[in-house]
C-alpha cells in the first residue's frame, strides 16, 4: 500500500514503536521479577524486539533522515537565530539521538548474546540485571525521543512542507518499503 501522507505515516509508526516498547517493557519486568529462570521463556519475545529494532526502527530512521529531514533542515536553518552555544541544528541533534539509540540497542543485543551463552548462575544474574537496566534506559530514551518528534518535529513539518515536498517524502518512504521484505514495517 503506497504512502500518501508521510507525516501521518511517521506518527503511526511511532505508535507501533511505542507498542513494541511496551511489550519489551513487560518482558523486562518479568525478567526483573523472576530472574534468570524467566529469561529462557522470554527469548522469543526478546528476539522479536530485536527484529523490530533491526527492521521497523531502521526503516523509520531512514524515512526521517533520507526523506523528511533533508527537506525540513534548510527551512529550520532559515528561521533559526544563530546562537554561539549551539553548534548543532535541531535535526542534527535528532540524528545524533538516532545514533545513540542504535548504539544502545547494539549493546543490548551483545548482552543478550552473552546471556544466552552464559552457564554460570551468578554471572548470569549480573548480566541479566545489566540487560534489564539498559533495556529500561533504552525504552525511556525512545519514549522521550518519540514524544519530542510528535510534539515538535512532525507538526512543524506538517505546517512547513508543501504538498509537493510531502509527496517527495512519501516517494522516499515508498522506495524504502519496496526494498525491505518484512511484515514488521510500518
Amino acid at each position: 500500500m503506497a504512502i500518501t501522507n508521510p507525516i501521518e505515516t511517521l506518527m503511526e509508526c511511532h505508535e507501533d514503536i511505542l507498542r513494541q516498547l511496551n511489550m519489551f517493557e513487560a518482558v523486562l519486568l518479568d525478567l526483573e521479577q523472576n530472574g534468570i529462570n524467566a529469561f529462557v521463556g522470554q527469548r522469543e519475545s526478546i528476539s522479536e524486539t530485536f527484529e523490530f529494532f533491526d527492521t521497523t526502527l531502521v526503516l523509520h530512521i531512514m524515512d526521517e533522515e533520507e526523506g523528511l529531514f533533508p527537506l525540513l533542515e534548510p527551512m529550520l536553518q532559515r528561521r533559526a537565530v544563530p546562537h554561539p552555544h549551539f553548534e548543532r541544528t535541531p535535526i542534527q541533534a535528532i540524528e545524533e539521538q538516532h545514533r545513540k539509540a542504535e548504539e544502545a540497542a547494539q549493546r543490548l543485543k551483545i548482552l543478550n548474546s552473552k546471556l544466552q551463552s552464559e552457564f554460570d548462575q551468578s554471572r548470569s544474574a549480573i548480566l541479566l540485571e545489566e540487560f534489564v537496566k539498559k533495556g529500561k534506559a533504552l525504552i525511556s530514551f525512545y519514549r522521550e525521543h518519540v514524544r519530542g518528534e510528535n510534539e515538535a518535529v512532525f507538526p512543524l513539518a506538517q505546517r512547513l512542507l508543501t504538498d509537493e515536498e510531502k509527496a517527495k517524502v512519501a516517494s522516499v518512504m515508498n522506495a524504502h518499503r519496496g526494498s525491505v521484505q518484512s511484515n514488521l514495517i510500518c
